[in-house]
């Protein structure tokens, strides 16, 4: 065969063609987005995937306390949530001189635990 000899499929022409009645049509959306809204998809779609790839690195304790910055603080928080709500509980039982007390060490972890934070806070 000669390569510069030409089928007679290509010479026919695009009006000769077959059209297929079950084909499609092609939707043109032509530029709707534009480049900065192109970007700011990006960036909140890497954020996300930076805070989910975050989550799964946390652990239980991690998502219930945080990440390494704010565990500690978030420890001492909890820590006089939990005291106080104990201290409040052990006032409904007077006259127990074991819980006079507990309410003794629980204020003193209180105290502790705000003076951490508190001091955790001025270091920033």
């Amino acid at each position: 065969m000669d390569p510069n000899s030409h089928s007679e499929a290509d010479n026919r022409s695009i009006g000769a063609l077959r059209i297929d009645p079950a084909a499609e049509p092609i939707e043109s959306t032509g530029s709707l987005i534009s480049g900065q809204q192109e970007l700011d998809f990006f960036k909140k779609t890497g954020a996300h995937f930076q805070l989910a790839h975050n989550q799964q690195n946390l652990g239980v304790l991690g998502k219930l306390f945080g990440s390494n910055s704010s565990a500690p603080t978030n420890i001492a928080g909890f820590v006089i949530i939990c005291s106080f709500i104990v201290i409040v509980v052990s006032l409904f039982f007077p006259g127990n001189s074991d819980l006079l007390e507990a309410r003794k060490w629980l204020i003193g972890l209180i105290t502790s635990a705000m003076s951490f934070i508190f001091g955790a806070a001025s270091k920033k």
